[in-house]
């Protein structure tokens, strides 16, 4: 996986929440999804830990993702819980998932910039 596959990644994941809060049809766990290693991007970030193990942008990475991952799983347990969230809930810029999500793609495209 490149760069750019995992950033594709990324949003392929997100997708599939916007999806599940649309259509609650318990095909995600919340006890699956704060799992950081689960998920193909996860999969490449342990994957590649050898190699940029000291590369500050890749241990913020990784800890940004697993807090990503955690905030989903919330989100996907308030959902199942009955809660009503919107869309722009999780989208806005005060969102937490949103914050973090936006700072996964920007962490992957500094490391992109810096291994070019």
């Amino acid at each position: 996986m490149n760069f750019d596959d995992a950033v594709k990644a990324h949003t392929a994941w997100k997708v599939k929440l916007f999806n599940y809060l649309k259509n609650p049809d318990k095909s995600l766990d919340h006890n699956i999804v704060c799992k950081d290693n689960v998920c193909d991007l996860g999969k490449w970030i342990y994957k590649v830990e050898n190699k940029f193990s000291t590369n500050k942008n890749y241990l913020k990475l990784k800890s940004i993702h697993a807090d990503f991952h955690k905030e989903a799983a919330n989100i996907v347990q308030r959902i199942d819980n009955g809660e009503k969230i919107n869309e722009t809930d999780i989208t806005g810029n005060n969102s937490k998932f949103n914050t973090l999500s936006n700072e996964i793609v920007s962490l992957l495209m500094q490391m992109q910039h810096l291994l070019i």
